[in-house]
């Protein structure tokens, strides 16, 4: 990842109608930090997809996650020509489990106009097997959720999951524009995952290169958060791999908003 993988890009004019024109004033006219203002933070708490310029309302939102005891991932995008837009990425710690996590989606994505579909990428270690919610595993939840959230799922099983030194190549060979989707991140919605893409170590193991996941299981601690750690990019992957080698049906030709 460079930086040029990250974009800036919001709804000013949905921003204005909500207000947030007037709290900057404000914040500028009495010299505070814009966060610190109690109007500001009750806003940004109730803000959702509309904010967000480079989601296409008409296309399917596309997603890949990553299940653990302890944190849960979605991470999501739309393929848009040879790009792929990480829109958005959220998670879930300790307590808060699947359940939880997708209704946070579902509740920021409410005013998506595309409810008809959601292409739900998915390997192997969602099936078989749910340490975190009941006795269904991964995928039964996951679609279920969905589902009595008023959403429709399509599944899109990717198969086993993909040997480290191949996902190495091919997702390196992504960012550096030899395949047929680049990534790009929304840089105000995707911080942690960021972060946790950037500081993803690297190792080698008997097959080559592979991610470092050897912190996952530490207890967390101020100075090694779980949403910095590679869970995150795991459920990346899953999204980059879904969406570059199991295209779905080609929504994304036209362009709406404010990035390509």
């Amino acid at each position: 990842m460079q930086e040029w993988h990250k974009y800036d890009t919001s709804d000013f004019g949905y921003l204005d109608s909500l207000g947030y024109d007037r709290i900057i004033e404000e914040a500028q006219q009495e010299r505070y930090s814009i966060r610190s203002l109690s109007n500001f933070s009750s806003l940004h708490s109730s803000l959702d997809c509309r904010t967000d310029a480079d989601l296409d309302p008409m296309a399917p939102l596309c997603i890949g996650m990553d299940y653990n005891a302890n944190i849960n991932w979605i991470v999501c995008g739309q393929p848009r020509g040879n790009r792929l837009n990480v829109l958005k990425s959220f998670y879930v710690k300790f307590e808060c489990k699947i359940p939880a996590l997708i209704a946070d989606f579902c509740a920021y994505y409410a005013p998506h106009a595309n409810h008809s579909v959601i292409n739900n990428y998915y390997d192997a270690t969602a099936l078989g097997s749910n340490y975190v919610v009941n006795d269904q595993d991964f995928h039964w939840v996951v679609v279920h959720e969905f589902e009595r959230n008023g959403w429709a799922v399509n599944d899109v099983y990717i198969g086993n999951p993909m040997r480290h030194d191949e996902k190495y190549l091919l997702i390196n060979q992504g960012f550096s524009g030899k395949q047929r989707l680049m990534p790009y991140f929304n840089r105000q919605n995707n911080d942690d995952l960021i972060l946790a893409v950037q500081s993803a170590g690297v190792e080698r193991g008997r097959n080559g290169f592979r991610k470092n996941k050897s912190t996952e299981k530490n207890p967390e601690s101020e100075e090694d958060l779980l949403e910095h750690r590679t869970d995150g990019t795991d459920a990346f992957d899953t999204l980059y791999i879904g969406c570059e080698k199991f295209p779905q049906h080609d929504f994304y030709g036209g362009f709406v908003g404010g990035v390509r």
